[in-house]
């Protein structure tokens, strides 16, 4: 698997204005980070905290995370460094001077493999043809997004297409993704991955009990893009 080592990456000018925000022009800066880099201590700290501000409950979310999207289930700075560690994951962050901005977290295939695996023994149950996919996901060019999320009051100006671009060059023969239908229906992100070219081959159901990081039933939609 090709190594990526910690980069900066000048980013264009995003200039569209989100409703949130006043029209005007960002010179932010990208860094991938891997386990390369002994440093990256701050960066998971940055991200556990633009996350916890997007985490919300089944039960009550708020009308601007309904209109620009949500985070459901908070990660600890031990799983993150997990991933980066065990999991040959990347942090592709963008920041404006010390401000996180967003954030993916990409690691290898089978992370995501580990899903549908379960399910053939019964803790979860899919609509996906797994066959189909399963040398797709042992490629190493292949990636799962564990997850990406955008500052509040930056949705809508670009940071999220840019941070799939650039997990494309990364994982150029493919990524994949997931997103919540139920128990809550997160739209901006589902609208989100196909306005990206990601195609939809099926759902992931989970029930209670079959992992203790998700309490209650669940489904999230699956999301492929194949690659160029």
């Amino acid at each position: 698997m090709k190594r990526y080592f910690f980069l900066l990456i000048s980013l264009f000018y995003l200039t569209t204005a989100s409703a949130n925000e006043a029209s005007q022009d960002f010179s932010p800066t990208v860094l991938v980070v891997d386990k390369n880099n002994s440093s990256y201590d701050k960066i998971i700290s940055d991200l556990l905290s633009l996350q916890k501000s997007l985490i919300v409950s089944p039960s009550q979310i708020p009308e601007s995370f309904i209109q620009t999207g949500f985070l459901l289930v908070p990660m600890t700075p031990q799983y993150v460094a997990s991933l980066i560690e065990k999991k040959e994951g990347q942090i592709i962050c963008i920041y404006l001077d010390q401000t996180l901005l967003g954030y993916i977290i990409l690691t290898i295939a089978t992370e995501f493999e580990e899903l549908y695996q379960d399910a053939i023994t019964g803790l979860f149950e899919t609509t996906l043809n797994l066959s189909n996919v399963h040398d797709w996901l042992s490629d190493p060019a292949v990636g799962y997004i564990e997850q990406i999320a955008v500052r509040p009051g930056y949705s809508r100006i670009g940071i999220g297409s840019r941070l799939i671009q650039i997990g494309k060059t990364i994982k150029p023969h493919g990524l994949i993704s997931d997103v919540f239908i139920y128990p809550v229906k997160n739209n901006p992100s589902l609208n989100f991955f196909f306005s990206q070219n990601f195609t939809s081959p099926g759902i992931l159901y989970q029930y209670p009990g079959a992992n203790a990081n998700f309490p209650y039933e669940h489904r999230t939609q699956v999301f492929f893009w194949y690659g160029s």
